[in-house]
């Protein structure tokens, strides 16, 4: 029983679209400009935010919860104003950014995909009117050049986190003359996490089991206890650090 729930666990884990749709549910409280086309003059509180929203007059910007820009985008009540990160010329400098640097852009917010897919989801990418309005300008600017950029700024960074793991291991794994260095992460997405995370996991415990299994390369060359027998090693625990 204990080894089916375990394996139901990794396996929810890795589900790649249960993994979207976690993020996309931890991004919905992100905040986001909505042009509402309707009045109201009170505030709304919500149980589960900490401020009101509101109030709303028609034509002016106000910032909103995503979660409820999406539902009144839905009810043709508002259009939705793209973030500033989300045109396609900063996204072309975040690409060639991933591109030539080791480290990942800082001009992309955490949730940067969930919002992206969000919004462009419920704007319909392929639609250049705003029927919301029923105006002739662009809801969002470029949308499907903005989801190929996103998608290729995906793939680049899984990469570059491929290439990372695989210079770790090369360099650290079989040996315990020198600890783990740092991992910097500065600027990587809650979706890359989510990716790498079980099989970095899975990475460091494996490592673990074979150190204390006394299977590493060097095994002997530690210093010895009491009794002549080789220490067990100093397992140095590796430190993923990423700054907000």
């Amino acid at each position: 029983m204990a080894a089916s729930t375990s394996s139901n666990t990794v396996t929810n884990a890795s589900n790649p679209q249960r993994i979207q749709s976690l993020k996309a549910f931890l991004a919905s409280d992100e905040p986001i400009i909505i042009v509402p086309s309707f009045n109201y003059k009170a505030p709304l509180a919500f149980l589960l935010t900490q401020t009101s929203v509101g109030p709303f007059h028609a034509g002016v910007n106000t910032t909103v919860p995503l979660w409820l820009g999406v539902y009144l985008r839905k009810r043709n009540l508002c259009r939705l104003v793209a973030p500033i990160w989300m045109n396609e010329d900063t996204l072309k400098d975040v690409l060639a950014h991933e591109r030539k640097e080791d480290d990942f852009s800082k001009d992309l917010p955490f949730r940067y995909m969930e919002i992206a897919r969000t919004v462009l989801q419920s704007c319909g990418a392929g639609r250049s009117q705003v029927h919301a309005t029923g105006g002739d300008v662009e809801e969002i600017p470029k949308a499907e050049q903005i989801r190929v950029l996103l998608e290729d700024i995906g793939t680049v960074r899984m990469d570059k986190i491929r290439r990372n793991v695989h210079a770790l291991s090369a360099e650290t794994m079989g040996s315990r003359s020198r600890p783990m260095p740092v991992l910097d992460v500065t600027g990587i997405g809650a979706i890359e996490m989510a990716a790498v995370k079980p099989f970095l996991e899975g990475a460091f415990e494996d490592h673990l089991r074979l150190i204390k299994a006394g299977t590493i390369a060097g095994n002997g060359n530690g210093p010895e206890n009491e009794e002549g027998a080789a220490a067990p090693p100093v397992v140095s625990r590796s430190r993923v650090r990423r700054y907000r």
